[in-house]
């Protein structure tokens, strides 16, 4: 907001980046970084962007309870309870998107 050019690194730092890469590497380190979402629970995956989404259009206390509202449409989801089971018998989960 301060008008100011903001280098890579700048930007890495403060978290406004998840890496910085040669531009030979971008493609590569993009595509690993999509298989890992695609990777993680479709619910979930879809929660988060549509509270990424709307939630930038609203103010942040809105935001902060349409993202908790978000999260608690996916505590009951057999998804979830997989999730917590894998994770409890140390093993990959298989997500089934309900």
């Amino acid at each position: 907001m301060t008008g100011k050019p903001v280098s890579a690194q700048q930007a890495y730092e403060w978290g406004v980046l998840n890496a910085v890469c040669e531009p030979q590497e971008l493609m590569p380190k993009a595509l690993e970084t999509a298989h890992t979402i695609a990777g993680n629970a479709p619910l979930s995956v879809r929660q988060i962007k549509k509270s990424v989404r709307f939630g930038m259009q609203m103010e942040l206390k809105t935001a902060y309870r349409f993202e908790i509202e978000a999260y608690n449409h996916l505590v009951e989801t057999e998804d979830r309870y997989e999730g917590v089971k894998a994770f409890n018998e140390k093993r990959k989960p298989v997500f089934k998107g309900r």
